[in-house]
């Protein structure tokens, strides 16, 4: 099985992914690239990153995401191969290679938005509207740019609960702005309690599956090498 890349939304969730892979001495390792937050930024940085590597076509997401579904709690890995937007825009890629992985996780559809989604009515909704399970920003760009990929990501925030509101805290390149995030969680300590123990708990086992990733690599680079 050959891997491209995988791309990581930038901050802890790469540096977790990265420290996975750093461990191994698989001969054929993937890039592991930081990407932005959002649709929009995330389009414009594949843009220029396509040109510069030419040769990758079979790359994975990974990273958290946000439940819509009561049947998935912080913590739940999932697989995805079908994005869909609010608007009814619908991305669909072909990764047959992910089965070789042994990855175990439960295949769902992902809406992708282009603003954090925080509100209890605002998950319930998207969920009528999309039938979509989890929510996340980045994976309709990445699919939109290759048509063999997939994506990984782990619950860290359930369907049931308000989240602090963001929006003011990424910019319009979709990078994190660390004074209006901290401002964030000073004004809902309640919601902002959540997330982060959330977090915390979804990046757990994101950092279990890119270890399991990552010695599936390793293993089949052993046996080619045999």
């Amino acid at each position: 099985m050959k891997l491209d890349a995988i791309f990581v939304p930038q901050g802890v969730e790469y540096q977790t992914v990265r420290r996975a892979f750093d461990r191994t001495h698989a001969l054929a390792l993937p890039l592991i690239v930081a990407i932005p937050v959002g649709i929009d930024p995330v389009r414009q940085f594949l843009k220029t990153w396509k040109t510069q590597h030419p040769q990758v076509s079979r790359v994975l997401i990974m990273g958290l995401a946000g439940s819509l579904s009561p049947q998935f709690a912080p913590g739940r890995g999932t697989l995805c191969h079908e994005c869909v937007t609010p608007d009814g825009t619908q991305v669909t890629t072909k990764s047959n290679w992910v089965e070789s992985l042994s990855l175990n996780l439960s295949e769902v559809r992902a809406c992708s938005v282009e603003t954090p989604v925080v509100r209890v009515e605002e998950k319930r909704q998207l969920y009528r509207n999309t039938q979509a399970q989890i929510v996340e920003m980045e994976g309709l760009a990445v699919f939109e740019a290759f048509s063999e990929a997939a994506m990984v990501r782990v619950i860290s925030d359930g369907s049931d609960r308000n989240l602090p509101d963001l929006s003011d805290a990424i910019d319009p390149t979709g990078h994190l702005k660390s004074l209006p995030l901290t401002f964030t969680f000073v004004r809902q300590p309640r919601a902002a309690f959540y997330l982060i123990r959330g977090a915390i708990e979804g990046l757990k086992t994101l950092k279990k599956i890119a270890e399991t990733i990552a010695r599936s690599i390793e293993t089949n680079g052993e046996k080619m090498k045999a």
